[in-house]
Order: structure tokens, then sequence, then C-alpha cells
């Protein structure tokens, strides 16, 4: 009998993981709220305001065997009423049923999907609703979908599918270097890398996460510390690393800065794994670059003790973002007030292509009694290496592909890959399970068909965006009309029916072709994308992939780059679902189009429109 599990993507805590919209300048806080579960089955609201809410379903093939055909139930003890709901067919009227719809009908192992729902509510919050049915405790089939309107998924927080506590150590594929130091003497320094400071050395019978060896750190200041350091490291990596700090920490009554994980490259410092002590004994993680001792702050929101913990980081050269983990959990920074990713701020010397060297070790630079404190298990390569389980075998899960710099330029590592085992690619591919999570697979990737094309099916996509009217006023639109195809040569493109905009009122519509897209002059938008090499050949039914992209989008006659982050899914041998998992933000000024949003604004002479608009799409391609 296959089992099943509903699981909700979690939502951000207020305060440390609250996401905003940003529009026209102005900031909408989408409270997140807490999933509530019967059995397996979970219930997540994503985004609520005065009069309505969304929320999503997701659930998840745990078992062995395909299953087919599906449905749940649930009630609403309050005002709570559905208004509408997308890749899935709703039924009642409180109590509600819901169950799939024909193309997501038919589940593989580890594959999953979800599907959502938008509401009216009263005054009170919206409700978190009880889901029951067959699925929930494993007793019957399921099967899930993805999607949700732009205004929830946008606000959505995705977390991987083995972001949980360590315990294996594990060195995953394409692995510059994985060192628990089991093989490096006392005293010496580990093979391929050099040392800079005197406040490092590996150590026996000390602390060990794994073994009885790790290397042991000492900084009183920034004079005295230690660094192991790798040379000529990508800009594009993945990177883990375990510490114990020597408990208590030294607490000098303001702040205490150190830095775990640093870089150089192009004449800055680029701090990966990085943390400040507040006077209450609280700490954050920080991306801290030099010059300009510049930051991404997280909160302070963690205390030091005698247990190991994980961290691991993503940085891409290419797209500019930098991602961190903590024990297997996301953490979200924020600059300026904003949650930001980037690594191009304004003030923020760029993550170059190739850096210098890489080093791990401990650095503080404020005095202080002297912090003491161990590291373990350090890997660095081009695939996620997790806290947790090791990675799966090449044959069933995505693809991963290097820079075409490779990771390194040395020999060998402590676990005997040398870099000449590192695959490389054209400068114009994008790493794929470097910033990929992958569940599980139904079938190797060598048994799936090498197409040569793809093709969009329209009825099964879909494009939103959200406009933002006198400040407060949010409203969802689509397109009616999209086309699309991935070319054998691997350029993906989406040509948008710009006449096709569908506002729910006819004359809006209207307008918005004449006054804002003039249509007449600029009947499509068109979005071209390069596929990273063998993402779609490689990846396995029930697998998926999640990457960074940079595509480019014609609109109103003005190329532009639009970079965001998107979930790829092989659903079957012949068909693949895209979804982006980070709002893709639209500014008129980049398109020309301030004097139509104006336009538009004096035409029902309102306060204001936003001049930046949240895209959100769900694009079904079937090969062909």
């Amino acid at each position: 009998m296959s089992h099943f599990a509903a699981i909700v993507k979690p939502p951000r805590p207020l305060g440390r993981f609250c996401r905003p919209l940003w529009a026209a300048g102005v900031s909408l806080a989408i409270t997140a709220l807490t999933p509530q579960a019967f059995a397996a089955c979970q219930y997540v609201v994503n985004d609520q305001w005065g009069g309505g809410f969304t929320a999503t379903i997701k659930v998840t093939n745990s078992g062995t065997a395909p299953v087919s055909g599906w449905n749940i139930n649930w009630r609403y003890n309050g005002a709570d009423r559905i208004t509408s709901s997308w890749n899935v067919t709703m039924s009642g009227s409180n109590p509600y049923t819901a169950s799939n719809v024909g193309w997501n009908g038919n589940l593989q192992p580890n594959q999953t999907v979800e599907f959502g729902v938008q509401g009216s509510k009263g005054s009170a919050p919206a409700e978190l609703a009880v889901i029951s049915g067959a699925i929930c405790d494993g007793s019957a089939s399921s099967s899930p979908t993805s999607s949700a309107p732009a205004s929830s998924r946008s606000s959505t927080v995705t977390s991987s599918s083995n972001s949980s506590a360590p315990t294996v150590m594990g060195c995953g594929n394409n692995t510059l270097f994985c060192l628990d130091f089991e093989n490096t003497a006392p005293g010496t320094i580990p093979s391929g890398f050099t040392q800079e400071g005197n406040g490092i050395a590996v150590v026996q019978g000390q602390e060990a996460r794994s073994g009885n060896r790790s290397v042991k750190f000492t900084s009183t200041n920034a004079s005295n510390y230690g660094y192991f350091k790798k040379n000529s490291v990508s800009g594009t990596h993945w990177g883990r690393l375990y510490y114990k700090m020597k408990t208590p920490v030294p607490n000098i009554n303001t702040w205490l800065h150190g830095t775990f994980v640093t870089s150089r490259g192009n004449n800055a410092e680029f701090r990966f794994v990085d943390t400040v002590q507040e006077a209450s004994g609280k700490h954050q993680y920080i991306y801290n670059v030099e010059p300009g001792d510049v930051s991404l702050q997280g909160a302070y929101a963690y205390n030091f003790d005698s247990s190991w913990v994980c961290t691991e980081w993503y940085v891409n050269h290419q797209t500019q973002t930098y991602r961190f983990f903590r024990n297997g959990e996301e953490l979200f920074f924020t600059n300026g007030g904003r949650t930001t990713g980037a690594t191009n701020l304004p003030g923020f010397a760029a993550v170059p292509a190739s850096l210098d060297w890489l080093g791990f070790g401990f650095r503080s630079y404020q005095q202080s009694g002297g912090i003491e404190g161990w590291i373990d298990d350090v890997a660095v390569g081009g695939d996620r290496i997790g806290c947790n389980t090791p990675q799966p075998s090449s044959s069933s899960a995505p693809s991963s592909s290097a820079p075409s710099s490779s990771l390194v330029s040395s020999s060998s590592t402590s676990r005997g890959v040398s870099s000449s085992s590192l695959p490389s690619t054209s400068a114009s591919s994008m790493p794929s399970s470097s910033s990929a999570t992958s569940t599980s697979s139904a079938a190797s990737a060598s048994s799936l068909p090498q197409a040569s094309t793809w093709s969009l099916n329209p009825s099964a996509s879909y494009l939103n965006f959200v406009t933002t009217k006198n400040t407060h006023v949010i409203e969802a639109h689509s397109f009616g009309e999209i086309s699309g195809a991935i070319s054998d040569g691997g350029i993906a493109t989406l040509t948008i029916n710009l006449s096709s905009v569908n506002t729910g009122i006819a004359l809006r519509d209207q307008r918005m072709r004449d006054l804002l897209f003039e249509v007449v002059s600029f009947p499509n938008a068109t979005v071209t994308l390069a596929v990273p090499n063998g993402l779609l050949t490689n990846l396995a039914v029930g697998s998926t992939s999640e990457i960074d992209v940079t595509a480019t989008l014609n609109l109103h006659g003005v190329d532009q780059p639009l970079a965001t982050r998107v979930s790829v899914q092989k659903l079957t041998n012949n068909r693949v679902l895209v979804q982006n998992l980070t709002p893709v933000l639209v500014s008129a000024a980049d398109y020309d189009l301030s004097n139509g949003v104006e336009a538009l604004r004096a035409a029902v002479a309102i306060a204001s429109i936003s001049k930046a608009v949240p895209v959100d799409f769900t694009l079904v391609f079937d090969a062909r």
C-alpha cells in the first residue's frame, strides 16, 4: 500500500522570514500562518487581506508504487468560503471536496504537486482548515499539483526536501574538496591547502563530529586568527561546514564579529559564513563584504552552545545571489529593510567568476577573552552537499553543471576526488542541481526519451500578474493566450499575446490594450532563456530541480534581463512542469510603460497605480 504525506511549503515567521512584496515603493507585508495538519494532510494560508485569502495544499507520494486519483475534504467553522481554485476539481459549499484534475491524477513515488484556493472571509484572520480523506492517513491513492496565484506564491517560502538536521557527513557529487581530517596528521595542513595565521590547527582526541580528528581555532582579535585556504575556487559553488564553539563564548558587552568562511577576489573579501553576537548573547548570521563593511543580515535568533551546527552556503556569480542554511533550514537575510539574497547591491563588490582563494577557520574582529572552537566535515562543490543524507547517484539525480572555469585548478582532495573529474560546461550554462534540490526518482535518467523539442501546453499553463491601486487595493489578472517551445538547441521561448489580457472587466482590458501595451505597435511580449545543458533529458520522472535563471523579456519594444528561481518537475517521460519560486518583478520604467500607467490612472481618476508588478507563472511543456 502506498503511503502519502501532504506537505506545505513552510511559512516564514514574522520578523525573520516575512517577505515584503514591493510595488511602486510600497511594501505589502504578507502574513504567513502556521500550517494546520490532520494526519498526513496539511493546509497553509499563504496570503490574506481585508476580505479574502489564498491557501495551498501540497501532497507527496512517499510510497514506492505509482498511484492515481485522490480527493480530500475540509470544512470551515467560520465565515471563510472558497471563491476559486486552480489545479484541482472543487465541489461542495462548505464542506468542500477537492479532487485531482485529469493531468495530475497519476503520481510517481516521491512526486509532489500542490493545489490552491482563493476565498472570501470576514473580519477574523483566515482559518486554518483541518483536512481529512483517505489520502490523509495513507489508506488510498492521491496525487498533487503545484501552483498558486501570484499574490500567494510570491510570498511563499520554499525549502529543500533534504533540509533536515544533520546525521551523516556525506561528500556529495561534483566535489572540489571534502575534509573529515582523519587522514591529516595533527599539527599539519590538509593536502592542497595553505595556512594563514597561527590560530588554527588539526587536532586529535578533543572535539570531533566524525572520527577523532577536527580543526581547532583560536582568535582573540583581528590579528590573531587562522584559516586553511584553497586557491582558485569558482565564484559559483555550494559549501558546508560544521562548527562547535567552546562555551561560554566571551561577551564583551557590545558585540562580537567573527568569520568562519571567507574568500578574496578582485581586491575584495567575501565572508560567506559570518556572524555577529550582540550584548544580549544572541547572534545573527550575515553575508559581509569588504571594502565597505556592507552586509546582508539575518535575525539575532541564535545562541552559541556546545552543539555541532551545520552551516551551508551557496553563491552564484552569474546571478549574483547568495543563500544560507543552518542545520538544513534556509535563513533569509535583509538589507535596507528588504528581504534579499542579491550580492550586487549598491556598495557591494560583485562576486567574481573566480575567487583567488577560499578559506575556513575563524577570525574575531574585536578584542575578546579568546574565541575557541572546532570545525569538522568541511566540503565545497558544484552541487548541494547537505547536512543529513548522501546525494543520490548520478543515474537518479538531476544533472549538475559546474561553471566552465571549473571549481578548482589544483589536484586532489582528502577524499581522492581530483579536479579533473569535475564536469565542465559552456560559459552560458548555469548550474542545475548546484542550486537544486531533488526528490527521489522513479526512473533513471538514462531511461528518459531524448526529446529534441518541447511545446507549451497552454490549457495546463497560466501567467498571472498583480496590480496595486490607491496603495492598498490589490487585483490579480492574467493573459488568456500564451504559447511557447523549447528548441533542440536548448532555447526556451514564451510568447504572450498582450491582447488577451484578462482583468475581469472588459473596459479595463481595452484600456490596457490601447493605453498601456499599445498592442497595435507591440502585439506580443516574448521571453527567451537558454536552458541549462542536460536539465530536461537528465531529470528523472518524479524528480524536481530548483535553479536560478536569468531570462530576457522583450516588452513594448524593450529588452531587459529578468532573474528568478524556478522549479522544474518531470511529471512523466513526456511532460515537464515549470514554476517560479520567487517573485518576478516587472517595472514599468524598464520597458517605457510609465506613461501608459499614468494614462490608465488618469482614465479612471484614481490616486495611484503601482509601476512595478509581480508576475507568477506555471508552464507545462510536452515533448514532441
